[in-house]
């Protein structure tokens, strides 16, 4: 179904080659103490320090624009503009003709059809998008997972999650990597969903601008009910 296939860019997903796996939430182990460690000295896990990473990475980047290329399930290639704004709200313009927007006001997430005259609505709470949406990390009602080191890579942190209440919604890996700008922080690198029938849709984003003052106009769109409609009659 067309209106899943990119409704999926907004559940975020995982790159080519990997893998979806099932996620539980389990509690981040700490190393024990060492003869050679003070009692006062704490190693952290791996995987707490590429929390408190992420975390740092949404208190930092209230809003950014960047270019995004979308690889579809079925090998298809779309590009556009992506801008976002916490909390809530973010826009997909795409570039190349594909007939679809992408908007969220800060309380629904609109799908907008212009080829067909269609607005498909959810509230943005309930869909995995207020993963980077939120205006800080929260990883409540999700079974998740933070991975360092992701691929086998050292500068890339893997965020997964799924949502058990809707698997219809797939899983979700959201990937960050090394700012190239800021020593020991991270930026956005790419996103997708493995939806529920095993398809993968992939986004990667380029060219990112953090925290520019975005128009407000960017949350609207015109509504293309009937028009389509119309011009059909007219042929």
């Amino acid at each position: 179904m067309r209106i899943f296939s990119y409704l999926s860019i907004l559940l975020l997903v995982t790159t080519a080659g990997f893998a979806a796996q099932d996620t539980e939430n389990t509690p981040l182990p700490l190393p024990e103490p060492t003869s050679k460690m003070e009692t006062t000295e704490i190693i952290e896990a791996p995987q707490l320090v590429a929390m408190r990473r992420l975390e740092a990475y949404m208190a930092r980047t209230k809003s950014f624009k960047a270019q995004f290329i979308q690889q579809n399930a079925d090998q298809s290639v779309a590009r556009g503009t992506i801008y976002m704004q916490r909390p809530g709200r973010v826009r997909f313009d795409y570039s190349d003709g594909t007939p679809f927007l992408i908007v969220a006001d800060g309380t629904t997430l609109n799908l907008i059809d212009s080829d067909v005259g269609q607005v498909t609505r959810w509230p943005v709470l309930d869909t995995p998008l207020r993963l980077l949406l939120a205006d800080k990390l929260d990883l409540s009602g999700f079974h998740s997972s933070i991975e360092p080191a992701y691929g086998g890579h050292e500068s890339l942190v893997a965020l997964r999650a799924k949502d058990i209440k809707r698997p219809e919604l797939g899983e979700i890996t959201i990937i960050f990597r090394d700012s190239e700008t800021i020593p020991g922080a991270l930026e956005l690198y790419r996103w997708g969903v493995v939806d529920g029938q095993g398809n993968a849709t992939i986004v990667e984003v380029r060219d990112i601008e953090e925290n520019p003052t975005l128009d407000k106009a960017l949350w609207t769109f015109k509504d293309p009910r009937g028009i389509a409609k119309r011009r059909r009659n007219r042929r």
